[in-house]
Order: C-alpha cells, then structure tokens, then sequence
C-alpha cells in the first residue's frame, strides 16, 4: 500500500510536470532590397525600415500566439523611391514561423513574398494553396494606399500556454471602450510621470510574469527589457496626447486593443530634449476589467 501511494504521488507530480510543458514557437524574418514589415496576428514583430531594406531577425513569439487560428502577413514596398512598387529580381521578403521541437526550430508555416516579372508577388510562398496547418495565401496590394504589397495567411497551432489575454473579451472601437481605455493611458502617463517604478512593474505585471515563465527569465529582466527604467533613469518625461484624435485599434480578432491615431502613433510619448520614444503596450479585457497584457 505504501508502494503503491508513492507511486501514485509520483505519477501526480509526472502529470502536473508534463502539462507544464508547453508548445514553443519562434520566427524567422529575411529580406533583401525591401521595407518589409512582418506581423503576427497583426502584432508587429519586425521590420527592415533600415538603408538598403536588408535585415534577419528573429525571436520567440509563443506569448501572442493562441491555440487555434492565427494569422501571419507580411506588407513590403521595393527600395526605389522613385517607384516603390518595382522590385528588384533578387529582392526578398520571408516570415517563417517555427516550431520548437527538441531542443530545434523547424519549419511551422511561412510566407514568402518576391519579384516576378518586375512586381512583388507571393506565388513562391511553400505550400500557397494550403496544406495542414497552413491555410491558403491571400496577396494583393494594400488596401491602405496601393503601394506596398500584402502576403498573408492563417495557421493554427496547438498546445501553446493559454496566455491571459487569450480568455479575454473582444473589443471593438466605441466611443465607451475608447473613454474607458483612456483611463487606463491616463493612469500609466501618472505612473511615468511620478516616476512610480512599483506601481509601473504591477501595471504591466501579468503580461511580464507570462512572459518570463514562457523565457524561462523573471519579471526583473523582463521588466528591464521594456527600457522603460532606463528612460526614466534618463530623465525621459511623459507626454499625453488628447484622446479626440486617437481610437481603439484591435488585434488578434479583438482580444488585444490600444489608442492609436491615423498614423498609428499612441497617445503617449516619452521626451528628452529633442528625442522621443512612443509608448503602446497591448490590452486585453478580462474579467471585467482591462489589463496590459504584452
């Protein structure tokens, strides 16, 4: 009997060990002679607004992933300012999503937008009429302003923890929810503007914690992360902008939110002297309340 008990106890914490175990997925992102801007469930995760469009990033991004549908995209214009929508033949854009598997990234899903015949196109993306998790691939020009191009496609996953933000209420732009998250922008410009850190590391507390726990980090480097410490240390003031010119901008169908004006700027900025660094985390409603969830 007492054999028996411990097995058991052991096999409980077996169980408990192994449903901790969760999914793990990063990206990769490569681009050649293009401003190309990379999304995840409409989140950016990176960009080559740099000389020359030429870049390779990439990260884990399993805490703005959900289980179920996401989705990928990417926006990119050629580097001819002249004419932006010619593409040079050996000009790139690629988003590859990976799945963590033993200790190595593999291939998950993946987007890859090129030139064909002078103009962007994203026929050589792998799999572009679907296949398993991958669901066909959408492209046209942008719909926004007809220049840049946009590639973009689902994907489900599986396994992923189930972030808070992801039990969270849908949110579209009103005039309530826009009054009601301003509140929350003016309670976050207060903690700046004091200089309140423990105030400022229990705003942002939830998303740092899940971050940490998914990058096996803490809550200190995280928080680090955000440079908003250093900001401060550096005598960076805030700034907060009326909310008549700003509106609730949604991602992730809903679950994530945030003021954002028509050039997609938030309503508050960090200001030195002549230097200025903008300041939108992502929100989610959940139980009744909003919270700072990435």
């Amino acid at each position: 009997m007492k054999n028996f008990l411990i097995t058991f106890c052991l096999l409980l914490i077996s169980i408990d060990v192994f449903a901790m175990d969760f999914n793990k997925y990063g990206f990769e992102f490569r681009t050649k002679k293009t401003y190309c801007y990379a999304q995840v469930n409409n989140v950016d995760i990176s960009d080559s607004h740099v000389f020359g469009g030429t870049v390779s990033s990439g990260y884990d991004l399993s805490t703005i992933l959900q289980n179920g549908k996401n989705t990928m995209t990417i926006l990119f214009i050629g580097v001819d300012d002249n004419d932006q929508k010619k593409l040079e033949k050996d000009a790139y854009c690629t988003l590859l999503i990976k799945e963590k598997r033993n200790g190595k990234l593999i291939n998950y899903a993946s987007l890859v937008g090129d030139s064909l015949d002078g103009l962007a196109s994203g026929k050589n993306s792998p799999h572009y009429d679907g296949l398993g998790q991958t669901a066909k691939v959408n492209e046209g020009y942008w719909e926004e302003d007809n220049v840049a191009y946009k590639i973009t496609r689902t994907f489900n996953v599986s396994g992923v923890k189930e972030w808070t933000w992801t039990k969270g209420k849908k949110i579209s732009d009103s005039g309530k929810n826009r009054d009601l998250l301003y509140k929350k922008y003016i309670v976050f410009y207060k903690m700046l503007k004091e200089n309140n850190t423990k105030e400022l590391l229990d705003f942002f507390r939830i998303g740092l914690s899940e971050k940490a726990e998914n990058d096996n980090s803490t809550i200190e480097n995280e928080w680090k992360s955000l440079g908003i410490p250093q900001m401060l240390e550096d005598g960076y003031k805030p700034r907060l902008e009326n909310i008549k010119d700003y509106k609730v901008v949604t991602y992730a169908d809903g679950k994530l939110f945030r003021l954002e004006d028509e050039s997609g700027y938030p309503p508050i900025t960090m200001i030195k002297g002549k230097h200025e660094s903008v300041l939108n985390p992502y929100f989610a409603y959940v139980d009744g309340k909003i919270i700072s969830a990435l």
